[in-house]
């Protein structure tokens, strides 16, 4: 041991102690390197930060086993190759000061770190402001933190929250920022609060940018090679019919086997429909028009309707480009709005044996409740028509499942007669209906009297598949499984 002098001589230009509290002198010695015996070596560049060691020991858990079961060294070297040297610089504030500047930009690496060194109050900072602070606009470069240095915890709570808040998140900058496993995991989950038209759009601009990272041209067949795995997560099945026929299904991003399986899909013919695409709808968005039927309100034009031949016939020539297009056929190049294409697999049943007077509809609704012993796709419902003379109405449709949650709801406008006595009405996209669930459909009919269905039957087998109705609380006008309104369902039959 040597043995050391002290000198009481004093200059005066030394005494920087003087007046500081002993964190700011530790914190001055620190950004000064004042008898700093301990170099760390940060990031994948090894930059290199001085500290001390005793200070290190008594803040950090792991730095404190470290230093213990090596050999104390003058000029000790430590490697963290995993943490920047920006975000070891605050933690060392944080360990000699108790204070940090934490941010939507840091509190990622931050956090990492923290849990990395066992510095346990940073940690609860980090979590604390991640409470008050994440927000639309930076929960996804939140998420990319998390996934970058394996921040479970985090990793599940910045989920949680994009899920939640869906539809706005997905429109920020930072979404098309995400590597692709971040957006794998967020756009694969049922909780995601996105219409599925809204995703579809959100996924070309993702894969936009992805070309532009890989210094690729950005077309569909690029995107599609950018989008890989991830474009079976876009949940075709479920988007509006008219909508994917005229915004996805003429691109590039499917292939015209995909393409055509999903037309067929949604009109009961699934057996040629991948099992790798999802075919669930994700939880609906509450108090928002879905952006489908916002886009075809938008719209006027002549409907038509379509068969698979006349689809894959049409999506073959929009695809040529224009230039190359047969000047005979210019015809197919109007954007004309789809209806539901016809098939010739549509089965009914019927509720009622007879009519016999008449149902008045002021605008109470008319409900049913049934349920089928396998699975089927709803086109609609019939209702019944004017009892005298030509009446136009103007009705709202409505689907609700066994959670009480609304599943489709559309306004059609009906002109009926006495000539015939039902009339169909349908969806604006079908719907698959599970076995053995209880749904609900609901008519809002404003206008004159109609014809009133009498004698109605409990159950009913039609195609192999028993219906079983029962009385709604929702029908306020009367119609129960005996008398009333929505006289019988469209449907076929599925796999």
């Amino acid at each position: 041991m040597a043995n050391m002098q002290l000198d009481y001589s004093s200059t005066g230009q030394d005494d920087w102690q003087d007046g500081r509290t002993l964190i700011e002198a530790s914190d001055y010695m620190l950004q000064n390197e004042v008898a700093c015996d301990v170099i760390f070596l940060l990031g994948d560049g090894q930059t290199e930060m001085a500290a001390h060691r005793y200070v290190m020991m008594a803040r950090s858990p792991a730095l404190h086993r470290l230093f213990n079961t090596h050999e104390v060294k003058t000029n000790l070297a430590v490697s963290i190759p995993d943490i920047s040297s920006e975000t070891f610089k605050d933690v060392l504030t944080y360990m000699y000061t108790e204070h940090v500047d934490i941010h939507g930009e840091n509190v990622g690496s931050l956090l990492h770190a923290a849990r990395r060194l066992e510095v346990n109050g940073l940690s609860r900072l980090c979590f604390k402001f991640l409470d008050q602070h994440m927000s639309v606009g930076n929960a996804c470069r939140i998420l990319e933190q998390a996934h970058r240095f394996q921040e479970t915890g985090l990793f599940d709570k910045c989920l949680k929250f994009i899920h939640a808040g869906g539809y706005d998140v997905l429109r920020t900058h930072g979404f098309t920022d995400l590597c692709s496993e971040c957006v794998t995991a967020v756009i694969k989950s049922d909780n995601l609060k996105a219409e599925e038209e809204l995703v579809f759009e959100i996924m070309i601009g993702w894969a936009t940018a992805e070309c532009r990272r890989r210094k690729l041209q950005p077309t569909d067949a690029n995107r599609r090679v950018a989008l890989g795995e991830i474009v079976y997560h876009i949940r075709f099945p479920t988007m509006d019919v008219t909508y994917f026929t005229q915004k996805v299904s003429f691109r590039d991003i499917l292939s015209e086997d995909e393409a055509v399986a999903i037309f067929q899909y949604f009109h009961g013919e699934e057996r040629h429909l991948s099992r790798k695409f999802n075919r669930n709808e994700r939880n609906r968005l509450k108090n928002r028009k879905p952006l489908g039927e916002q886009k075809r309100n938008t719209r006027q034009g002549k409907k038509v309707e379509m068969t698979t031949a006349e689809y894959v016939e049409s999506r073959q020539m929009l695809r040529v480009p224009p230039s190359k297009r047969k000047q005979s056929s210019p015809q197919v190049m109007e954007a004309i709005p789809l209806t539901t294409p016809r098939s010739p697999n549509i089965s009914r049943v019927n509720r009622f044996r007879t009519y016999d007077g008449q149902w008045k509809q002021n605008g109470p609704p008319d409900a049913i409740s049934f349920s089928c012993s396998s699975p089927i796709v709803l086109y609609g419902i019939e209702i019944y028509g004017s009892a005298s003379g030509t009446e136009t109405y103007k009705l709202k449709l409505y689907l609700f499942d066994d959670m009480k949650e609304q599943v489709r709801s559309n306004d059609v406008t009906v002109t009926t007669d006495t000539i015939r006595r039902t009339y169909d009405v349908t969806f604006a996209r079908p719907v698959r209906i599970p076995p053995r669930r209880i749904f609900t459909v609901m008519v809002i009919i404003k206008g004159s009297p109609c014809c009133k269905g009498v004698d109605g039957s409990r159950v009913d087998v039609v195609e192999g598949v028993t219906f079983e109705f029962s009385d709604s609380n929702r029908s306020s006008n009367g119609t129960d499984v005996t008398v009333g309104q929505i006289p019988g369902l469209l449907f076929n039959k599925t796999e």
